[in-house]
């Protein structure tokens, strides 16, 4: 027997990073324009890659008990408030939408002298395929009047830090696979500002910020014209951020070098003019900020590589835990120490990884590693579900099932976090019903459905995936958002959300019926009409692109049950009883034109050639069969 329990949370619509900055907005700044002016550098392209460095530093007389600012940056930003890091965003979003974080720095200040601090970078022409951008840029409003002399503006200072340069991914080093991420990163030591967010460095050096224009809230009644970032609030919170440490070195090209120490927070020397290769074992895959603590090594590079699996030389994984005869192949970052005591490197992204290899030649100078260890992060999910079986197999099941839905549960949802890290629809449903019921947290499948709502089209698609800065169409995940907006409801109730999707649903819907053939299936359909990878022809079934579809019809059918229960009893009977009218029709056309009383089974086309699973499970969840 199973048995399975979850809880249900109230639903938090604006769930801000402190409770404080929640109780704390000021609402007049959601209807004008903000007096904090977005700021970049004046001495570099405002959209090629780019990392930068903002400072600003003032007195205060005493701590205040509140000390709330809204901050947001193109593409990304990091910030710090005494060398100490406070938050990081935007939660992501398109430009019409773009998203800023609400931080009380109350805690982080200190009397007399303080510095904010943000680390701000644009990854260019190699930026992942989830980030839009509009222009390299950082802004920072106070809440409180009184505090506004923390505003983005001239005043501030800004450095383009040098050490940074892009590693595109090279696919064919990689594995030939498609990849959707942003470039891997080398860190050059010697050209890094360290301690550049402390109130003791020097920044005589830097530059006066550039003005590039006032923060405009969508919701403002404002007379700014602008086709830019148009702001609105984060609706989710902070991601999880946790130590944790490789669980052993599994190969040493060092010999007879002991090279354990760091597992064991213990430091170790790399003698100098050496090369040796280490591959790390962390015993599960995860996504985390790799964090480098090293001394000394001045002239040296190391190479770090990460991978779900190592892989042989045919380049299949096999299993995961077994490494004999085999390689590693991913995308990597590199790091140049300059000779300093105790730099310490971190990427500018998480990475995702079970396995790593670092790759360690030395100059001169030995290398001392101190540490090395992972900052896991993720969307802050509790599994406050339970399972329990007499068979042990299902509770692994269960357990690796969690365990994948957390690591593809970030900002957004994350079709996989090695390779492509988009949030689908296709996919989101499912996760979105899985970290719904184990969590009771249904907030990041709220902003799923409210960022694929955004990605709507003249036509009345939804995108496939979103955010995006290019546009995907796979019409049946158009029909997958419907459904998901159904489940959403079911498990929430919250109708006034869901009451303000159903003019989007509708246009989802009549796209597919401007579609229909005269034979009451559906006809020709444009873009890419993708099923599932066990059809051969990239994913779509007979029919899914000339026309009459059993598979596709009956996806439609399904989606127009589901938006007549909504629309029934959300005060729209009309037309819940046309779309139960127009389902039961579809449903009989397929019915009559591609059953095989022969086979007893239901064909994917009305040329009765090709059976599948796919048409026959649609047909029984559609309730086409009964017995």
């Amino acid at each position: 027997m199973c048995h399975v329990t979850g809880f249900v949370f109230i639903i938090v619509c604006a769930s801000l990073f402190t409770a404080t900055a929640q109780n704390k907005i000021n609402p007049g700044l959601f209807k004008q324009s903000w007096p904090a002016w977005w700021i970049s550098a004046p001495d570099h392209s405002q959209n090629d890659f780019g990392v930068y460095h903002f400072r600003k530093d003032f007195e205060l007389s005493h701590v205040p008990e509140s000390f709330v600012v809204h901050v947001s940056a193109d593409n990304r930003y990091k910030l710090y408030v005494n060398g100490t890091f406070v938050g990081d965003g935007p939660a992501k979003g398109d430009l019409p939408h773009w998203r800023f974080e609400t931080i009380n720095l109350s805690k982080y200040l200190k009397r007399g002298e303080n510095i904010i601090a943000a680390e701000v970078w644009n990854e260019g022409k190699f930026r992942a395929a989830a980030l839009q951008s509009y222009q390299t840029a950082f802004i920072l409003q106070a809440d409180d009047s009184s505090q506004s002399f923390v505003n983005t503006n001239e005043k501030w200072k800004v450095l383009t830090d040098k050490a940074y340069k892009a590693i595109p991914i090279d696919r064919k080093e990689a594995g030939n696979f498609y990849f959707a991420i942003g470039p891997g990163l080398q860190i050059d030591g010697s050209q890094y500002p360290w301690q550049w967010n402390k109130i003791s460095y020097d920044d005589s050096g830097w530059k006066q910020a550039k003005q590039i224009r006032h923060g405009v809230p969508r919701a403002g009644n404002t007379h700014d014209i602008y086709a830019g970032w148009q702001l609105v609030p984060r609706t989710i919170p902070a991601m999880e951020r946790s130590e944790e440490h490789f669980e052993k070195i599994v190969r040493n090209s060092g010999n007879s070098l002991k090279v354990n120490g760091f597992i064991d927070n213990k430091e170790v020397t790399i003698p100098s003019n050496s090369h040796i290769k280490l591959l790390l074992d962390q015993g599960y895959e995860t996504t985390a900020f790799p964090i480098l603590d090293v001394s000394k090594g001045k002239g040296s590079q190391i190479k770090v590589t990460y991978a779900e699996a190592l892989v042989d030389s045919s380049g299949n994984k096999g299993n995961r835990n077994d490494i004999s005869g085999k390689h590693i192949r991913g995308y990597h970052d590199a790091f140049l120490p300059s000779g300093k005591e105790h730099e310490t490197y971190e990427t500018l992204w998480w990475r995702t990884y079970r396995y790593v290899q670092m790759d360690i030649t030395t100059g001169d100078q030995p290398l001392v590693i101190n540490n090395y260890f992972g900052l896991y992060t993720g969307y802050p999910f509790k599994e406050n579900a339970s399972f329990s079986s007499n068979d042990p197999r299902l509770k692994n099941i269960w357990s690796t099932g969690w365990r994948t839905v957390r690591l593809c549960s970030h900002e957004t949802y994350m079709d996989c976090p090695y390779y492509e890290q988009m949030q689908y629809d296709g996919d989101t449903r499912i996760e979105g019903l899985v970290t719904s019921y184990v969590s009771g947290d249904p907030g990041l499948f709220r902003k799923a459905l409210t960022l694929f709502n955004e990605s709507r089209l003249p036509d009345g698609l939804v995108q496939s995936r979103y955010p995006a800065h290019d546009e995907q169409i796979i019409p049946p995940f158009a029909l997958f958002w419907v459904d998901m907006v159904h489940d959403y409801w079911m498990y929430t109730g919250d109708s006034t959300f869901v009451s303000q999707k159903l003019t989007p649903v509708r246009g989802v819907l009549e796209w597919f019926e401007r579609h229909l053939n005269g034979n009451g299936l559906l006809g020709y359909l444009p873009r890419w009409n993708f099923v599932d990878w066990s059809f051969k022809n990239g994913g779509v079934p007979a029919g899914g692109h000339e026309g009459n579809s059993s598979i596709l019809t009956l996806q439609y059918v399904y989606a127009l049950q589901l938006a007549a229960d909504m629309n029934e009893q959300l005060g729209r009977p009309e037309t819940a009883q046309y779309y139960t009218s127009l389902a039961s029709k579809l449903g009989d056309n397929v019915k009559k034109q591609c059953w095989d009383s022969s086979r007893k089974m239901l064909a994917d086309t009305p040329e009765m050639k090709e059976f599948s699973q796919h048409a026959n499970v649609m047909a029984i969840l559609d309730g086409l069969y009964t017995g």
